[in-house]
């Protein structure tokens, strides 16, 4: 929205404007800011560090500009070992690196509390002039160090050493630092400057809304030198500032005693009737003012904003402001190709988040990682719930005091830097951490005690392989509630690696229909759970469209090396359909995994993985959006928000596949996480054939009324199908006219066909002698080769697109003893072949065919003829870029074989499976049964 964007812009001008803003009685700036931005001096490591101090180096003629990275300014190593692991980084600079810079200090700064603030960097040594004057280990909050005693008007040299030696801070991997995404990156980003303010000045505001009582409480905490300044006053004011409506808060005056150096004030300010709520359907905020007066002079004056919100959790699931909502979140890892760190300005968050919001999110988790301020004041503004980590990925020794002092110290960091924002909902220590858990309780009793406003928890997907819920945590991430079981109903996400499951999970192990729920997983907790980092479905690569993008710091090598890998198998130029036919099946996929989420009643949320791509850790190209927060062009935003969005319709089915002899049947329900109920809503429906776009059954339905906070059953459908001649596929569509809500979803009707094989076609399971025979003759031959005797040249069939990527859990498997996965990516074929005459089908796998992946072994074709091509042909992973047949055609002397490599005769007890069994008998029996392709019979046996 303009107002939202104009507000925008009005918020940044006051804050960056703040130091230069007077109290009304003096004349004088109360806060200065001495910018550090430019050109600053450049040392790497040399010899010269051994036997000099950092401030003793001589003038050096190489520079960078500040703030920036190495990288940015094409300072380092040039990376000569190319890598299919990740995005590559042209250069690399791993240690310390020394920046020097000359400053001029006004002479009105003579007698100020002098502070220097880097907002974000690595861990630093400050040099002034030849004085050290310390060291700082801060990686998520700015860096700021007290310069009064040494920073005197007139000329100075500062030197700044920043160190990113990964030994340094105790961070296991975290997305602070990983080569993944962000990059181990050297530099100093963000706000970078000397800020002179009075020597008594506000230091810290703590913001604490009551919503109930209407009011705040501010904890002031003042410094400075109280010799001078015995008593004072306060003055609070505030107003909402980013609402259609301002509400002006009447201001407050207080006197206040100073008896400490260090002083901290809590003042209950009352915010009063008009009170307006922040929260994802209004993101109202106020900008706090407080100024301290002494010896009849305003002292110092700061701005903060905050927002009237109660977030909490109230059973299983969370409530915001009394209403209950339902995270529908996306997990972060820092993917940030242009620059290799995340961005330091509000308008980039704010356009990220739009984009997450056009496709129906309102949570972000950062995974072992705290972004800047600036996502913060962003997600105030759009209304984004988000959940920050302290840089713990997979582990950290725990019983080593130095790390949980590290860890510990890092997080009240955080706390302080963020904690006032509205958005700022959730902490929890990291990611998939198994370390013992009473440290990891007390790191989270001590965060609770040190800052109550949010929820807390011991990390994400903790202790996967015996997952539980943690004592004294206030939620729960997790894809499993209690160890792995059989029917998979411990599982609350859809899809899971086979390292952590026997069959990749739900999706992929259960027969397609839309009535499961994670009901009995989370009846092991007594708090919300959400599912944790839900999806990681591959898409192939869009070459074409994506490679140009990389003008960064960060190079698509691996993504190059993939691409040359698919031309040396003599398939360049289907990766435009590879990438088509595995988007489909992939936006198919998460729909799923999305909707069993929302239709589970109790449940907390889910987390993807992601709807972006991640470019790391083994290349997981599993969004639906790239690297760059850009769409693929697979599905728009408005029809992802048709099953992802704060009020969606649901229909209940039990299967897609259905018989002519049955009638269908599915339940509608609506799931209304809105903040208003839904009053005398119609809703209309439809069974349409998509061939004749006639409906075989329509109707509609009537509801008084559709609370919110939850699911609310509105009626059955139940529809004969006794007059469907032909197999069809049809589209259930339900609307409301009045609230604009629509779905839509397929079924697939069959007749009840039996297979009969005629006599002119022999069906076989091997090439023996006898079946070779009667092809060099002319005969026709139907192949359904036994799966048992193809082990060697084939894969095992699944339906889903790859999990994450085959590279990184192939590894993992084969360390662990487990499955390893089939790796495959959906089929790619014609619709409009003949041999789907009875056998409806779009270019891509889509529910029907759930039964026959799962029943296939795709044959590998890497040795048969470059322009051969399967009629159905399973896309295979980035990793092999095998050519892999499912169904296929050929010659052997004057006959023609079709060769199917799935088991339809193993599974005809499945309507679809019958179908498509028929559709192959008649289609051999019918003209267009010509294959021109000569196959080998050597190569077939």
């Amino acid at each position: 929205m303009n107002w939202k964007r104009r507000a925008l812009q009005w918020m940044i001008l006051m804050v960056a404007g703040i130091g230069f803003i007077s109290c009304s009685n003096t004349p004088s700036s109360l806060r200065q800011q001495l910018d550090l931005s430019g050109t600053w001096q450049l040392w790497l490591a040399s010899d010269d560090f051994s036997q000099l101090q950092p401030w003793q180096l001589s003038d050096s003629s190489d520079t960078v500009q500040l703030p920036g990275s190495l990288d940015e300014n094409g300072k380092g190593y040039p990376v000569l070992d190319a890598s299919d692991m990740m995005l590559n980084r042209v250069v690399t600079y791993i240690g310390p690196a020394v920046y020097r810079k000359t400053v001029t200090i006004p002479q009105n700064w003579s007698g100020k509390f002098i502070e220097l603030k880097m907002e974000r960097t690595k861990v630093t040594k400050v040099w002034i002039d030849s004085i050290y004057v310390g060291t700082q280990n801060r990686i998520f909050s700015p860096q700021k160090f007290n310069l009064s005693e040494v920073l005197t008007p007139g000329g100075h040299t500062i030197t700044i050493l920043v160190d990113n030696t990964l030994s340094l801070v105790p961070v296991e991997g975290s997305h602070a630092y990983s080569e993944d995404t962000q990059t181990n990156w050297n530099g100093i980003l963000g706000d970078f400057y000397l800020e002179a303010s009075n020597s008594t000045h506000i230091q810290q505001l703590k913001i604490t809304p009551n919503v109930p009582e209407k009011t705040i409480d501010v904890a002031i905490h003042v410094t400075g030198s109280p010799a001078r300044i015995e008593s004072g006053d306060l003055r609070l004011k505030a107003a909402s500032w980013n609402s259609k409506t301002i509400h002006q808060v009447p201001e407050k005056w207080l006197p206040i005693s100073l008896g400490l150096q260090d002083t901290v004030l809590v003042v209950n300010y009352e915010i009063g009737e008009g009170m307006q709520l922040w929260s994802e359907f209004d993101p109202a905020l106020y900008k706090l003012e407080v100024a301290l007066f002494a010896n009849e002079k305003c002292q110092d004056i700061v701005f903060e904003d905050f927002g009237m919100r109660t977030f909490k959790n109230a059973g299983t699931q969370f409530e915001i402001n009394g209403v209950t909502t339902f995270l529908r979140g996306k997990h972060d890892a820092a993917v940030f190709p242009l620059t290799g760190y995340p961005p330091m300005e509000t308008e980039e968050w704010v356009r990220l988040y739009e984009i997450a919001k056009s496709y129906g999110l309102n949570h972000y988790r950062f995974h072992s990682w705290t972004p800047p301020e600036a996502a913060f004041k962003a997600a105030d503004i759009c209304g984004i719930y988000l959940q920050p980590e302290t840089p713990i990925w997979w582990s950290f020794k725990a019983e080593n005091p130095d790390h949980i002092t590290f860890m510990t110290d890092e997080g009240c960091a955080i706390l302080d830097a963020v904690g006032n924002h509205a958005s700022f909902v959730m902490f929890a220590l990291g990611n998939e951490i198994y370390q013992d858990r009473v440290y990891l309780k007390q790191m989270v009793d001590n965060f609770r005690a040190y800052d109550n406003r949010h929820l807390y928890a011991q990390g994400s997907n903790n202790r996967g392989s015996n997952p539980s819920q943690a004592e004294g945590d206030d939620f729960w991430v997790t894809f499993r509630t209690d160890v792995e079981k059989d029917d998979l109903s411990t599982d609350v996400r859809g899809s899971i690696s086979f390292v952590d499951a026997v069959d990749g999970g739900q999706i992929n192990t259960l027969y397609p229909s839309t009535d499961r729920t994670y009901a009995t997983a989370i009846a092991h907790s007594t708090i919300p759970v959400i599912g944790h980092e839900i999806g990681q479905f591959q898409v192939y690569p869009n070459y074409e469209a994506e490679l140009p993008k990389y003008a960064g710091v960060l190079k698509p090598v691996n993504l190059e090396l993939f691409k040359q890998r698919l031309e040396n198998q003599g398939m360049g130029d289907q990766d435009l359909d590879f990438f088509k036919g595995s988007g489909a099946l992939s936006v198919l996929c998460y729909r799923e995994d999305i909707e069993r989420a929302m239709r589970t009643p109790g449940f907390g949320g889910f987390q993807l993985l992601d709807l972006q791509d991640y470019p790391g850790q083994g290349t997981a190209l599993v969004g639906l959006l790239d690297a760059f927060m850009d769409s693929k062009g697979l599905i728009s935003p408005e029809e992802f928000r048709k099953f992802c969005d704060e009020i969606v319709i649901q229909a209940i089915m039990p299967k897609y596949c259905w018989q002519t002899s049955e009638s269908y049947q599915a339940a509608i329900q609506v799931v209304n996480y809105s903040n208003h109920a839904l009053n005398n809503v119609d809703f209309n429906w439809s069974l349409t054939i998509e061939e004749s776009a006639e409906p075989i059954g329509s109707g509609s339905l009537q509801i008084s009324e559709i609370p919110c906070g939850g699911i609310t059953q509105i009626g059955n459908l139940e529809i004969a199908l006794n007059n469907i001649e032909k197999a069809s596929k049809a589209t259930l569509l339900i609307q409301s006219q009045q609230t604009g809500l629509e779905i839509t979803y397929p079924v697939w009707i069959y007749p009840e066909t039996m297979v009969e094989i005629p006599e002119n076609i022999t069906v076989a399971t091997a090439l023996n002698p006898i079946i070779v025979d009667r092809l060099e003759k002319g005969g026709k031959v139907l192949l359904f080769p036994d799966h048992k005797a193809m082990l060697a040249k084939t894969f095992p069939g699944q339906f889903i697109a790859e999990f994450w990527n085959y590279g990184m859990f192939t590894s993992l498997a084969t360390q662990w003893g487990r499955r390893i996965s089939p790796g495959t990516m959906g089929i790619l074929t014609d619709p409009n072949h003949p041999i789907f005459n009875g056998f409806p089908t779009e270019f891509h796998t889509d529910w029907q065919w759930w039964v026959m992946m799962k029943n296939s072994r795709p044959l590998i074709f890497d040795e048969s003829s470059q322009v051969f091509e399967p009629i159905v042909q399973v896309i295979d992973n980035i990793n092999r870029n095998h050519k892999l047949g499912l169904v296929f055609e050929g010659t052997v002397g004057k006959g023609k074989v079709l060769v199917s490599m799935i088991n339809l005769p193993g599974i005809a007890e499945y309507p679809e499976a019958r179908q498509l069994y028929v559709s192959l008998v008649n289609y051999m029996e019918s003209d267009a049964f010509d294959p021109k392709n000569p196959l080998d019979v050597d190569l077939l046996k």
